[in-house]
């Protein structure tokens, strides 16, 4: 799991390919707190995960809703994810 501290406007780009123990982007509680209160997410725009072998649906299905901007999202060679997590 990728943890995040704190939420930038700014942040544009995550690059964990090839980090094996990812399963996840997820927020600190003080940062999903301030997400929560103030309705903020991260503004990634490009994520690649790809051969982030422990990325499953349910790890992609929280990307996405913390990253709500993503233009392109690479998930290559991430046996755990299935057609179904792709389609949500």
């Amino acid at each position: 799991m990728i943890l995040v501290s704190k939420l930038k406007r700014f942040s544009l780009l995550l690059d964990a390919a090839g980090c094996a123990q990812v399963t996840c982007i997820s927020l600190t509680p003080e940062a999903n707190m301030a997400a929560v209160t103030y309705g903020h997410q991260l503004c990634l725009r490009y994520v690649d995960m790809s051969d982030c072998c422990r990325l499953d649906d349910a790890g992609l299905q929280l990307v996405v809703t913390y990253c709500p901007a993503i233009v392109q999202l690479y998930v290559r060679r991430c046996p755990l994810v299935t057609d179904l997590g792709l389609s949500s």
